[in-house]
């Protein structure tokens, strides 16, 4: 992407960067990968993973009445990250994980 910004006096700058977009997919991926990196205990691990599975079987069916319920099923993610953020869950890692997908929420 190249973009351009002025200011007031009209001076102006140039610059290219590069952007990665990510399917949701790849995203659901990353974050079932970052999960699994925090080393957390079994059931709490296996209690993320079927949410965040959940999530992935209904946003990436062919049915669009599903979204609905795959962004609970992220919906319900959040919670249980928040529920172990600062206990099971360094609240910097919570954070990182929430972020990301709210962000994935926004794009169903």
């Amino acid at each position: 992407v190249t973009w351009t910004a002025t200011d007031e006096a009209g001076n102006d700058s140039t610059a290219t960067q590069a952007v990665i977009v990510l399917s949701p997919a790849e995203i659901i991926d990353g974050l079932g990968e970052d999960i699994a990196d925090l080393n957390l205990p079994r059931g709490t691990e296996g209690s993320l993973s079927s949410k965040l599975k959940t999530a992935d079987k209904m946003l990436s069916d062919s049915n669009s009445k599903n979204d609905k319920a795959g962004v609970n099923s992220l919906e319900a993610l959040i919670n249980s990250i928040q529920a172990q953020s600062g206990k099971k869950i360094s609240a910097a890692d919570a954070d990182a994980l929430i972020e990301r997908i709210q962000n994935l929420i926004q794009l169903n």
